[in-house]
């Protein structure tokens, strides 16, 4: 339950950091624990939308939440 409450936590503090639904891949990185690399895997595979403004890139909240319910295991 605890573990929960915590991703609640970071879900929510994370949709606070977002631009109108988009959100900096170092938050994304730092919120699924992933390298860059790992999470430009993740835009080319599963279709997710980016958007590049200089050299920050962002990704579409939405589609990183999509791509986590998509792929649930169940026990």
């Amino acid at each position: 339950m605890h573990q929960k409450n915590t991703t609640e936590n970071q879900l929510n503090d994370l949709t606070s950091k977002s631009l109108n639904g988009w959100i900096p891949r170092k938050e994304i990185q730092a919120f699924l624990n992933l390298k860059a690399t790992a999470i430009c895997e993740f835009h080319k595979k599963h279709n997710i939308s980016i958007s590049k403004i200089g050299r920050t890139v962002y990704y579409r909240l939405e589609d990183i939440i999509q791509l986590l319910n998509n792929n649930v295991i169940t026990p």
